[in-house]
């Protein structure tokens, strides 16, 4: 009876959005300095519409280029100019199931391959690059992204009902820039179409509209990381807000799974001059120093030392890019070794 609950309880919970179709992904969101592309179409007919206005049409086989140029877009066929002096440049599709392939030419970087509709516009002498599709279609390339191409179907309707939650919960994380997420590991990764389309598909078409929500009807925070070391994490010592679902609890199934241990080497006298001229942390006597080299997390410690709250241990993961927040320190000679536990934030 509580599984028939909790079924009607997903079901119940999607209606509200039961309109959005279709979401705005920033792809090569990282890729600075965007100024000009290459676009193949691989599938389906495309229009090209400049300013509101439908200019061109490309087919299946058509490769266009398109710049940015003196803060607007130019749109080029095979060197023959299509539009020049562009605002709002897109490329839209005529089926969910239509594909093109995108790469930068400067900067250059292999191709990617999407699904329906491409929006460019110019900010700050970029091109900014917005793939618009059904968002099934989009959850298919987050889901292959985040937990690869050879997992069990199972494991891939999982996924799907998580990065879905994840998804709507963060609609306007971007709003102010004009897309809604992007393929950023901030937001989810996305590297567009999944190559193990099959599995993936019928995963996420079979969970189509299923989330996760609390008894208030409110999306769940469906935050995931790939290893936890043995031990998840509080939310308040990862972010600011604490929920009643996202505890502290021993999970020994990932201590056999990729990234279960890592480790990282630094000078001692780099290690010491970061706490002590960085974080202004009290080095005088040799007692404290032992301390500092010699440091043992039997739990997710959410500060380096539990008298001071002046220093946390995700401030050290992000300081130096360490995979997770969870890790001892031992002292070998004239190297800390950071013994890490996870990759993630747990």
């Amino acid at each position: 009876m509580k599984i028939k609950i909790a079924l009607l309880f997903f079901v119940f919970s999607v209606s509200v959005f039961s309109q959005i179709t279709h979401v705005d992904i920033s792809v090569f969101h990282n890729t600075s300095n965007k100024r000009e592309i290459e676009v193949e179409i691989l599938n389906g007919d495309y229009e090209i519409i400049a300013d509101g206005q439908l200019v061109a049409k490309l087919d299946g086989g058509d490769i266009c280029t398109i710049k940015a140029v003196a803060g607007a877009i130019s749109i080029y066929k095979k060197s023959l100019e299509i539009q020049t002096e562009v605002k709002d440049l897109r490329l839209r599709s005529s089926s969910i199931f239509d594909k093109l392939k995108v790469k930068c030419i400067y900067p250059n970087t292999p191709y990617k391959t999407y699904y329906e509709n491409l929006f460019l516009s110019v900010a700050n002498s970029n091109l900014v690059l917005v793939n618009n599709l059904f968002i099934n279609n989009y959850l298919c390339g987050v889901v292959e992204a985040e937990v690869g191409p050879s997992q069990d179907r199972e494991y891939y309707k999982i996924q799907s009902v998580i990065a879905r939650t994840y998804s709507y919960d963060n609609l306007r994380k971007h709003e102010e820039t004009g897309f809604q997420l992007c393929d950023a590991v901030h937001c989810q990764a996305y590297n567009g179409v999944a190559s193990n389309s099959e599995s993936i598909r019928s995963a996420v078409f079979y969970t189509s509209g299923m989330v996760l929500v609390d008894k208030n009807m409110k999306f769940l925070t469906a935050a995931y990381h790939s290893n936890c070391g043995g031990r998840t994490a509080n939310s308040e010592d990862v972010w600011t807000h604490e929920k009643s679902y996202l505890r502290s609890v021993p999970d020994t199934f990932c201590l056999s799974q990729p990234h279960a241990v890592w480790e990282k080497r630094v000078s001692k006298s780099k290690w010491l001059n970061y706490l002590e001229m960085i974080h202004e942390l009290e080095l005088s006597n040799d007692n404290a120093k032992i301390v500092d080299l010699n440091y043992s997390s039997n739990a997710r410690d959410p500060y380096f030392l539990a008298s001071d709250s002046s220093l946390t241990t995700t401030t050290i993961r992000a300081d130096w890019k360490l995979r997770s927040s969870f890790f001892d320190i031992v002292q070998e000679e004239d190297e800390v070794v950071l013994k890490g536990k996870g990759f993630g934030h747990g």
